[in-house]
């Protein structure tokens, strides 16, 4: 496809702002050759007048004294401040300050490290340079993975052909940074770091074999080896890693295959070894339940050996309590039983003596005139006639009417 041969937009834009610049500037010059001189002279004559009237000039004395000291004391402050400005300058909290002398006897870089603050630097005696301190990454990858490098591509000592994706941290050393500046390496530490880096990566990460490129324990070992050999490579450059990390490997397919395979044989001499010690486990278990089972035959023996002996004791001791309380029993029957018969006799011969003392006192209280008395009340209380029959003509029936001789019929004396 040929390009267009006509102007373009842009040129067509440009060739009317020209244009349209140019009749601006005649219309300006015009207005200054014959409109400025003339309002120059009205301006002048005005003024002129104005400065002469000595009462304007007495009133505006105080003013113009003021106005003249503001004057002064801002084109001081400009200068300071302009001063201040063209001579402070700031040190991020990103970067290490590098201050170099540029007019003394003293010429060249100051061998300090310039922490992040304000720093006076006077331009054309001082120059100040600026380090980064912020951490750095040497990346070696797949560029579509953000990576600015290639991934290494190495050869293993038995033939493998391997590509491996690295990162590598670093930093400007503490204090450093002035004699990096001093050698000149301020614009080219991070490709000689770079060069440094990958010098010592394909020498370290070459000397795996295809075996150890999947043993985790030897990956780490070479991280830090490596590390060790890339600070020995950056301490000219004055410059410290901070780590190595293999990010990524990439192997051919029939390695992939070989691979799966040795994992996969691996994988089935473990699981032989784990079903080989399942079984022994089982067999242990086995052995351990019988001894188990003879253990415990055993101490049941022992236990109900024991358990017979304290069964025998025990009963024993049983039988001894019960011949021992059937022995206090009959003691203490006997003893009751003998309590009994003499308390009972005793009460008996109580009892006797007080019945014959009894009939004894009662007959003799029946024997006098009023045990008579109350027998013979009691006769009477108790005697019960249905009918009398009186003979009157019998003399020796006593009268009704005569009470006394019917007591003594009946009674007695």
């Amino acid at each position: 496809m040929e390009p267009p041969t006509g102007p373009t937009r842009l040129q067509r834009a440009f060739e009317i702002t020209s244009r349209l610049a140019a009749r601006i500037a005649q219309s300006a010059l015009r207005f200054t050759r014959w409109g400025a001189p003339l309002a120059w002279k009205k301006c002048r004559s005005g003024v002129l007048a104005v400065w002469q009237s000595q009462r304007l000039r007495a009133l505006l004395r105080p003013v113009t004294s003021v106005a003249r000291i503001a004057a002064v004391a801002a084109v001081i402050t400009l200068m300071t401040v302009t001063g201040l400005r063209a001579t402070t300058q700031t040190i991020l909290p990103t970067e290490i300050g590098v201050v170099q002398q540029d007019w003394s006897d003293q010429a060249g870089i100051v061998p300090e490290d310039v922490a992040p603050s304000k720093r006076f630097i006077v331009p054309g005696l001082h120059t100040l340079h600026r380090v980064d301190r912020r951490i750095h990454f040497v990346r070696f990858g797949m560029k579509s993975e953000g990576n600015e490098n290639e991934d290494l591509g190495l050869r293993t000592p038995d033939g493998l052909e391997v590509r491996a994706g690295v990162s590598v941290a670093y930093r400007v050393m503490n204090g450093e940074a002035h004699r990096l500046v001093e050698e000149g390496l301020r614009s080219t530490y991070k490709t000689l770091a770079k060069a440094a880096v990958e010098r010592v990566l394909l020498d370290v990460l070459g000397s795996l074999r295809r075996l150890e490129w999947s043993d985790v324990p030897t990956r780490k070992a070479v991280e830090a080896r490596a590390l060790e050999s890339i600070r020995t490579a950056l301490a000219p450059f004055h410059l410290v890693p901070l780590g190595v990390h293999i990010s990524s490997t990439w192997f051919p397919p029939e390695y992939e295959v070989e691979v799966m395979e040795q994992k996969l044989l691996e994988q089935r001499i473990l699981t032989d070894a784990m079903l080989a010690r399942r079984d022994e486990r089982n067999y242990e278990l086995l052995t351990e339940r019988e001894d188990v089972k003879s253990a415990e035959g055993i101490r049941a023996a022992e236990l109900d050996f024991e358990i017979e002996q304290e069964r025998s004791r025990l009963q024993e001791e049983i039988t001894k309590v019960k011949a021992d309380a059937l022995q206090y029993d009959f003691a203490r029957k006997t003893d009751a039983t003998n309590a009994y018969e003499k308390s009972l006799t005793a009460g008996r011969t109580a009892l006797d003596q007080a019945e014959t003392l009894r009939e004894r006192l009662t007959n003799e209280a029946l024997e006098s005139e009023g045990g008579r008395m109350m027998i013979a009340r009691q006769a009477a209380q108790n005697l019960k006639f249905k009918t009398v029959k009186l003979d009157a003509n019998n003399p020796a029936v006593p009268s009704v009417l005569d009470l006394d001789a019917l007591i003594q019929l009946l009674v007695g004396e």
